[in-house]
């Protein structure tokens, strides 16, 4: 898995579970990754490349 396809699971996986635990989440990402602020996409890429890096180094 490369870092934007785990960002765009995170982000998908994130919707779905607010919906299961009844959260509202904000109307401008409830679009597909592609389509979310530019900013938060950044936001969501770092997060998946320190998440990737970190299981990285635990695998070692």
């Amino acid at each position: 898995m490369n870092v934007k396809e785990l960002a765009e699971f995170m982000h998908e996986r994130y919707e779905e579970l607010a919906i299961i635990h009844g959260w509202k989440t904000q109307e401008d990402c409830r679009v597909p990754f592609d389509d979310l602020p530019y900013e938060n996409k950044c936001v969501m890429l770092q997060l998946a490349g320190e998440i990737l890096a970190k299981v990285g180094e635990k695998s070692k």
